[in-house]
């Protein structure tokens, strides 16, 4: 079995990295969908946190992209 320069095997890493990524795609969606049904009870701040977090989701799914790229 191949191991990546981490010495873990390269499929149970690239799977590992999967799961993480469609993991957090859900919690994007999830809190995208939350905001869209309950944005008018929601405060500024409270919208603002959403948007923030949504889009560190999005730079971490880009990077872990990028990253099972490197593994292959």
């Amino acid at each position: 079995m191949m191991t990546n320069k981490h010495g873990r095997p390269r499929q149970n890493r690239e799977e590992e990295i999967k799961n993480i990524i469609e993991d957090t795609e859900e919690n994007l969606n999830r809190t995208t969908e939350f905001a869209k049904e309950h944005g008018a009870a929601l405060n500024e701040e409270e919208m603002q946190q959403i948007e923030e977090k949504n889009e560190h989701r999005k730079e971490t799914m880009e990077n872990l992209k990028q990253s099972l790229n490197k593994e292959k």
